[in-house]
């Protein structure tokens, strides 16, 4: 980590798991990154693969849902935009308006890292699939 990070706690000093997590951009954005070359180091694993395929599989257990125009699912605390094209994307979406937005078909990792905004977190994700997809950017 670049920086000390760590989990807020509660008054019990146990970590608060729905939220609290704080670390710097580049540090959350290391967990985009493992997220976008699916939890592995070269040959090893770091996450299960099985936790890739939970985490993307919508069905009855877990519907999709139309918010704000779009359709969302949500799996294993991710949120993932599917598009009509086939052109999902992944969202780590925190209670203060955090993004990490993955998109493998664009090899992009977005970080936003601020507090709420007059936008709605479905506005800031169309701004993030617009920015993967520019041809104006370069790796």
């Amino acid at each position: 980590m670049e920086k000390e990070g760590g989990w807020t706690t509660d008054e019990k000093g146990l970590e608060r798991m729905e939220s609290g997590f704080h670390g710097t951009a580049r540090d959350v954005a290391r967990i985009g990154l493992l997220y976008l070359i699916g939890g592995r180091d070269g040959s090893s694993a770091i996450l299960p693969g099985s936790w890739f395929n939970d985490m993307q599989t919508v069905g009855t257990e877990k519907p999709a849902k139309n918010l704000d125009g779009r359709t969302w699912a949500y799996g294993l605390g991710w949120r993932v935009n599917l598009r009509e094209s086939g052109d999902h994307a992944q969202c780590a979406i925190g209670n203060l308006g955090q993004f990490i937005y993955v998109s493998q078909k664009h090899e992009a990792v977005i970080v936003r890292h601020r507090l709420k905004s007059k936008w709605s977190d479905y506005d800031w994700t169309e701004l993030f699939y617009d920015a993967s997809t520019s041809s104006d950017l370069t790796h």
